[in-house]
């Protein structure tokens, strides 16, 4: 004898109100996309007609298979400019231990970038020295932590933020 199969209750306007919903969702985040001014990068030229807004990049893709390194060689290096509006604090707190396990991301970088580690505990979280095998200089650096001695191996920012 077959299972008796009872019909689900339909509630089809459920269904309809959910996708009325999500439609008028997403005409006003595209009314408000469409409005909005978009963020412009240095060089880039708007071009405006009647109806639209293009934007140009200052300089073409590059092609295919172009080396990175290539590239880099057409960025223009620039002297150092003052620090004159530079405020640490505008970039938050420093080293924070952002996975809550104990171990501050200054810490976390030096145990992942860092080789033949020493830590200053049996814990191992805080670097005391290791080696640095930098991938920008291809040189070998020894960490050594201290004043003086931990400016060697900068693994915090490719940037300094008082550059940024």
């Amino acid at each position: 004898m077959p299972h008796p199969h009872r019909p689900r209750p339909t509630n089809a306007k459920r269904p309809l109100a959910l996708s009325a919903f999500l439609a008028a969702s997403l005409a006003v985040a595209g009314l408000a996309a469409a409005t909005a001014a978009p963020a412009q990068a240095v060089g880039v030229v708007p071009q405006t007609t009647a109806t639209t807004t293009t934007y140009t990049a200052p300089n073409p893709e590059p092609a295919y298979g172009t080396e990175a390194a290539a590239l880099l060689e057409t960025i223009p290096v620039k002297g150092r400019a003052p620090k004159t509006a530079y405020d640490r604090s505008q970039f938050g707190p420093a080293w924070l231990d952002t996975d809550d396990n104990g171990c501050d991301t200054h810490n976390e970088m030096l145990n992942r970038d860092l080789t033949v580690i020493v830590y200053v505990s049996s814990v191992p979280c805080t670097v005391a020295s290791g080696t640095l095998a930098d991938p920008y200089t291809a040189t070998t650096i020894a960490f050594l932590r201290g004043v003086g001695t931990s400016d060697a191996v900068q693994i915090d920012h490719v940037v300094a933020l008082s550059d940024a």
